[in-house]
C-alpha cells in the first residue's frame, strides 16, 4: 500500500503543475485571444503538455495510489520532466516575466515539477516494475511530440509561434540540422532512461531484501 505522504505529495505536485498553466492562459485571455485559440496555442510547447501528463498521472496517483497506475507511465513523465528542466535551464534559459505571477508559474513548471517529480519517484515509487524496454518506449515521446511539432509547423506558416523552440526551427536551421538536433534529444533521453531503469530495479531490490528481512 502506498504511503499517505506519497499520495498527498503527488497531489501537491499536480495541483503545482495545474497551476502553473493558468498563468499563461490568463495573459493571453487578456491579450483578446479566443478561448479555444489559446487553448491550440498552449497544446504546442512540449514543457506545457509535460506538465498536463503531470497533472492527470500524479493526479490519478493522489486519487488512487502509486501501485494502479502503470509504472512505465510515471517512468515516462518522471524523465519527460527531467528533460524540460535540463534543456531548459542548460539550453534554453531564463525567460523575462511580466510580474511575480507569470514568474511563479514558469518556476512551477520549469524549476519545481523538474525536482519534485524525480523526488516523488525516488522516495515513493513503487520500484522493480519497469522492463527491459522501458527507455526505448519513453524515448517514443519526444520523438512522437517532434513528429506533432513540425506537423503543426507546416500547417501555420504564418504563426509567430511556429517553432516552439529553436532548435526545431527548420527555416533557420534546414532539415538536416534540425534532425540532428532531435536525434541527440532522442540519444540523450534513451541513455538517461536507462540510468532511471538501473536506478529502479536497485531501488526494487533494495525494498524486496528489506521486506524479506
Amino acid at each position: 500500500m502506498a504511503a499517505p505522504s506519497g499520495r498527498i505529495f503527488a497531489g501537491l505536485i499536480a495541483c503545482g503543475s495545474f497551476i502553473g498553466l493558468i498563468p499563461p492562459f490568463q495573459i493571453a485571455l487578456a491579450d483578446g485571444t479566443a478561448f479555444a485559440e489559446v487553448v491550440w496555442q498552449m497544446l504546442r510547447p512540449f514543457t506545457i503538455l509535460t506538465n498536463l501528463l503531470i497533472v492527470c498521472v500524479f493526479g490519478a496517483i493522489a486519487v488512487r495510489g502509486a501501485e494502479r497506475v502503470p509504472a512505465l507511465l510515471i517512468g515516462a513523465v518522471v524523465l519527460a520532466i527531467m528533460l524540460v528542466g535540463i534543456v531548459f535551464n542548460l539550453v534554453l534559459g531564463q525567460i523575462p516575466q511580466l510580474n511575480w505571477w507569470t514568474f511563479l508559474g514558469d518556476s512551477l513548471h520549469h524549476h519545481v515539477a523538474p525536482v519534485a517529480v524525480p523526488l516523488w519517484w525516488l522516495v515513493y515509487a513503487p520500484h522493480g516494475r519497469l522492463g527491459a524496454r522501458a527507455p526505448l518506449v519513453w524515448a517514443l515521446y519526444p520523438l512522437a511530440y517532434a513528429a506533432y511539432s513540425l506537423t503543426r509547423a507546416a500547417f501555420e506558416p504564418d504563426s509567430p509561434f511556429r517553432y516552439p523552440y529553436f532548435f526545431m526551427n527548420v527555416e533557420m536551421l534546414g532539415w538536416g540540422q534540425v534532425l540532428v538536433n532531435l536525434a541527440i534529444i532522442a540519444v540523450a533521453f534513451t541513455i538517461v532512461g536507462y540510468g532511471v531503469l538501473l536506478v529502479d530495479r536497485r531501488l526494487g531490490r533494495g525494498a524486496r531484501a528489506t521486506q524479506a528481512a
